[in-house]
Formats: C-alpha cells, structure tokens, sequence
C-alpha cells in the first residue's frame, strides 16, 4: 500500500494497487484509489476512488463520494449505488491509514447508507 502520494497509478507501479492518502483539496478527507490492470505503457486502468470524511471524536470514517474509471474512459460518479463499490479492502486500508497518521486503535467506516 501506498500512502501520502496521489497521482497513482504511474509509470512503475504495479498492474495493481492500492494508494490511500489525504486529499489536498479538503485537508478533512481521506482519499483511497485502488487499481487492476494498470498498463505503463497506455496509462490505462480499471480503478475505484473514494473520500472519507473523518471524525476525530467519534473515530468515524463516512463515505462521502465514490468514482469508478475504466479503460479509457475518465472518472464516473453518477453511480446508483456507491457503497457497491467500496469493498472491505478500501475498508481496511483507510482503517490502517488513519490508525498509523492519529496513532489510534480502533476507527469505523461508515458508507453512505449505514
């Protein structure tokens, strides 16, 4: 897994992947992009992203959006179920990331319809 860098995948990377890192934009959020099939010499890739929000106090991650991207093709967000998208390894990771940046045991993920 790779954390802290956002522009995944790229040339080098693995044809799989997983980058989990804070997103830039909204320093409140969390952003997770897991990819399949990724080729260095098209850039082309199958890859899901999404942005958690996070709660301190409560140690809550909650879903706030979800893109998927297929090959050549760009992000989509206009997806009639989101939460079908995010699967327990996105789960697990963002888990992982935010317990090693907060130093803390134990976080929920919460999608959107929880």
């Amino acid at each position: 897994m790779i954390s802290n860098e956002s522009d995944h995948p790229r040339t080098g990377d693995k044809p799989q992947g997983t980058a989990v890192f804070w997103n830039k934009e909204n320093p409140e959020q969390i952003m997770i992009i897991i990819w399949t099939g990724y080729s260095s010499s098209t850039g082309e890739y199958t890859g899901t992203r999404a942005h958690f929000g996070v709660d301190e106090l409560r140690k809550i991650l909650t879903l706030e959006s979800v893109s998927v991207k297929y090959p050549y093709q760009d992000w989509n967000d206009s997806l009639k179920n989101p939460n079908f998208y995010v699967s327990d390894r996105m789960r697990r990771a963002v888990r992982a990331f935010i317990a090693k940046e907060k130093d803390s045991s134990y976080w929920r993920v919460k999608t959107l319809w929880d």
